[in-house]
């Protein structure tokens, strides 16, 4: 999902993992039929750009509704979307981008 996310709207990996729940909650609730429209405040060039954009279809979406269902089945406390069993956010991910 990172991946193709990345390639699909020119965001960076990094930013996919700086998403948070509650950006995912905020969404859901503004959503409309053509798709939502994701705003990530903490990534790597926030202070230069602002706010990070990602603008998702709604069958996309279904993805990231998805993994924050499962997420929430395991009854994890880490407040970040792509998660681990710290509270950190996912590190990393460009390595294992690379990998794959």
């Amino acid at each position: 999902m990172c991946a193709y996310s990345a390639c699909m709207t020119d965001n960076r990996p990094r930013m996919f993992t700086n998403m948070r729940d509650t950006d995912v909650a905020t969404v859901e609730l503004e959503a409309s039929e053509e798709g939502v429209l994701i705003l990530v405040a903490d990534h790597k060039t926030m202070l230069q750009f602002g706010e990070a954009s990602l603008a998702l279809k709604r069958a996309t979406f279904v993805w990231i509704k998805r993994l924050h269902a499962i997420k929430n089945q395991l009854d994890c406390t880490n407040p970040y979307l792509l998660f681990t069993i710290g509270q950190q956010p996912f590190k990393n991910i460009n390595r294992y981008l690379r990998m794959v």
